[in-house]
């Protein structure tokens, strides 16, 4: 009896890692959607914009306020500057720009 339950645990060894993982993933999940949604902005800047244009990524700048404030995208051309501020949501998306949330 001993030896058939030590030969089921043996086979299972990857079920406890498959939780841990899953569990982990359902916690970072937010991140690295987030994380995603910037890294296609900015493929997506560079494959399409020409040389003209200049692409910071993840830019920290001071901020009278708060100390500090991120922005993930600033692009640079002869046409202006561009401020992107990139959200990886699904749906419809409703606000004004004086509000919070």
């Amino acid at each position: 009896m001993g030896q058939i339950f030590s030969q089921f645990i043996s086979m299972l060894w990857w079920l406890p890692l498959f939780f841990i993982v899953a569990a982990l993933f359902k916690i970072f999940k937010p991140f690295l959607k987030g994380k995603f949604g910037e890294f296609a902005v900015g493929i997506h800047a560079k494959k399409y914009l020409t040389k003209e244009y200049i692409l910071l990524n993840n830019c920290t700048l001071p901020d009278e306020q708060n100390g500090t404030t991120q922005i993930d995208h600033i692009l640079l051309s002869p046409y202006g500057v561009f401020i992107i501020e990139t959200k990886n949501y699904k749906g419809w998306i409703f606000g004004g720009e004086r509000q919070k949330m």
